[in-house]
């Protein structure tokens, strides 16, 4: 019985698995048969197009400075969108600097206000050796 049960796990796994490639194999000869149809139209076109640019004996300056129009405004599109990011991150690393500034001048502001003097220093290494010198008054320390 539970042979059984595997044995119909399996065929019914094995028979969704065949749809499945069943159904892939259909959609890739569509598409390939759709990209056909689409590259010959578009093959049928060009001779076309070659035909008419070619049949006249005199220069088509109105599809050469319309073809020339549409290149030079795709090509700047393109490059602006290849800039934008650039030009963003620049900004965003001005904005941290700006920031990194104003932390950096403050810190700056800390350091200075808790900075002693030389002046100070000697002050203070003078007075320390003053109260070495002086005898201690500490509760049980001999007179």
């Amino acid at each position: 019985m539970e042979q059984q049960r595997k044995r119909f796990r399996f065929m019914a796994s094995w028979a969704r698995l065949s749809e499945r490639v069943g159904n892939q194999g259909k959609k890739l000869s569509d598409l390939r048969s759709n990209m056909n149809t689409g590259f010959q139209q578009l093959n049928a076109a060009i001779n076309t197009l070659s035909n008419e640019v070619g049949g006249g004996s005199k220069t088509q300056w109105s599809i050469i400075i319309g073809f020339s129009s549409v290149t030079i405004t795709n090509l700047a599109g393109f490059g602006f969108l290849a800039l934008q990011p650039i030009e963003d991150n620049i900004t965003q690393i001005r904005e941290d600097a700006k920031v990194q500034t104003a932390s950096t001048s403050t810190a700056i502001a800390t350091l200075v206000d808790k900075m002693v003097s030389k002046d100070e220093m000697q002050w203070r290494t003078q007075r320390g050796v003053e109260c070495r010198q002086r005898p201690s008054r500490r509760p049980g320390a001999a007179r």
